[in-house]
């Protein structure tokens, strides 16, 4: 799941740690795209961008791109070498 695009499906916290009970480190609006940093643990998930921190990985969806011509697509996992 590393370097995956999701998106955010409601307004959620960014977290310093794994749990509710760790500093907000932000909050992030509902369709915001993130990029996946690990592959997830104990129902949270760490992300890298738009900032470094965990959210909690049930508030994801898959991303969703447009194509040249204007149609919405659902971004597929990178593939590794």
């Amino acid at each position: 799941l590393v370097g995956q695009c999701r998106a955010v499906n409601k307004k959620v916290s960014v977290y310093q740690q794994a749990s509710t009970s760790s500093t907000v480190e932000s909050t992030l609006n509902a369709e915001t795209t993130v990029t996946l940093a690990d592959n997830g643990s104990g129902g949270f998930i760490r992300i890298s961008s738009p900032v470094d921190g965990y959210l909690e990985a049930v508030n994801l969806k898959q991303c969703v791109v447009y194509s040249p011509v204007g149609r919405p697509t659902v971004a597929s996992p990178r593939r590794r070498n």
